[in-house]
This record gives C-alpha cells, sequence and structure tokens, in this order.
C-alpha cells in the first residue's frame, strides 16, 4: 500500500512539474506579444548586435520602453525558444546571448558552399512556422 502511494504521489509531482512548465512557456509568450508594440523582435536583435550579443534584462528595460518584469518575460520566452541563450553571471543575473548559427535541419546539406543565399532562404523558410527567417536563423 505505501508503494502505490509512494507512486502515486510521484506521479502527481510529475503532472504538477510539467503543468507548470507550461503555464510559465505560455505566460512568457503572452507577455512576449503583449510588448510587440514596445520594441518588435528585429529591433531587439539589432539591439543585441550592438551589444556584442549579449544583453542583460535591466540593460533592455533602460534601453526601451519596456519594464524589467516584460524584459525578463521577454527574453525568457526568446530563450525557451532557442533564440537566446542564457547564462548566469555572479553580479549582473542572468544575460542572454544572441544565437548566431544555422539550426540543425536534416534535409540542409551539408555543403553550404554550393548553395545560393536564396536557396537557404527557401530551405528555412520551410522548416519555420510563421514564414520569417530571425537573425539567429
Amino acid at each position: 500500500m505505501t508503494a502505490g502511494l509512494i507512486i502515486g504521489f510521484q506521479a502527481l509531482y510529475m503532472c504538477f512539474v510539467v503543468a507548470l512548465v507550461f503555464w510559465l512557456r505560455n505566460r512568457w509568450k503572452k507577455a512576449h506579444a503583449e510588448s510587440q508594440h514596445k520594441i518588435s523582435d528585429a529591433d531587439l536583435f539589432k539591439l543585441m548586435t550592438r551589444t556584442n550579443h549579449f544583453i542583460t534584462p535591466n540593460q533592455l528595460a533602460s534601453t526601451t520602453a519596456l519594464t524589467v518584469k516584460e524584459a525578463k518575460a521577454r527574453l525568457m520566452h526568446l530563450s525557451t525558444q532557442r533564440v537566446l541563450t542564457r547564462y548566469y553571471n555572479n553580479n549582473q543575473g542572468t544575460v542572454y546571448q544572441l544565437k548566431e548559427e544555422v539550426p540543425l535541419i536534416n534535409s540542409l546539406r551539408a555543403d553550404l558552399t554550393k548553395l545560393s543565399n536564396q536557396d537557404i532562404i527557401d530551405i528555412m523558410l520551410m522548416h519555420v512556422d510563421d514564414y520569417q527567417v530571425t537573425i539567429a536563423e
């Protein structure tokens, strides 16, 4: 009986963790969508390229119309979408870095030197949901 009770609690705990992860991702996604009128993703990426591809939520909030809470949610959403890499720094807290690598796609040939820029964009557009290619891609 106690073994069944322990397994039941573990299953309940796992369901709670999964629900928490989905709730947080949806919360960050909603905050991202609500703050699009303040700064677009393209402007955010341009800002990050000027700061050597690194930015903190406080820096983002001080240079844009975003609040610190909105900046954190915005950067966390982009981090969960794997556009940004998140690092922890003892002095400044969380630091985000813009990824600049081509995502690994099975249909993309290894020899990119033989493809034109338009061919690469066409291949990438087949694999994105919103038909937009980001700076990271």
